[in-house]
């Protein structure tokens, strides 16, 4: 996977998910390495960065004016088409799991389950999308990287 500016901000930044249970990162110096629980006997093997990573960086709600954290980060290489994930949980502390899909579209989609918000709380998450939607697919295409994309707060 090439290195892109997003790419080193994203591995230094708050969140990364490995696709599969994820229950430890480190970063040495000389790259991240995860501990993944699934088809894992020794959990003192690390794997390495694969196309099964998928790096997100949170926004607090402070950044964003919902009352939740959303994920955004670039596309790599997933199949999808642009999508961001927002917690289901309100306020800043998330755990694994706990996070439903919206995507990047003029009328943005809900994927999963958001049954821990209100209603009107997930309708805010779709305008902020609409709102951010030029800024979120440059994210999503690594045009531009998710601290210099200047989002805007609903």
């Amino acid at each position: 996977m090439p290195e892109s500016k997003a790419y080193r901000k994203t591995c230094q930044g708050v969140l990364q998910k490995c696709a599969v249970s994820l229950t430890q990162i480190s970063i040495p110096k000389s790259g991240p390495t995860l501990r993944c629980s699934r088809n894992q006997k020794d959990d003192s093997e690390p794997s390495t960065p694969s196309s099964n990573l998928l790096f997100l960086t949170n926004l607090r709600p402070k950044r964003t004016g919902l009352q939740f954290v959303v994920y955004v980060s670039p596309k790599g290489l997933v199949a999808h088409g642009p999508r961001i994930k927002a917690s289901n949980k309100y306020g800043e502390k998330v755990s694994e799991g706990d996070w439903f899909t919206i995507t990047i579209e003029d009328q943005p989609q809900v994927i999963g389950d958001s049954a821990g918000l209100k209603r009107c709380d997930v309708h805010m998450a779709k305008k902020w999308v609409q709102f951010n939607k030029d800024k979120l697919l440059k994210i999503w295409e690594d045009d531009v990287d998710v601290f210099d994309a200047d989002l805007q707060q609903v």
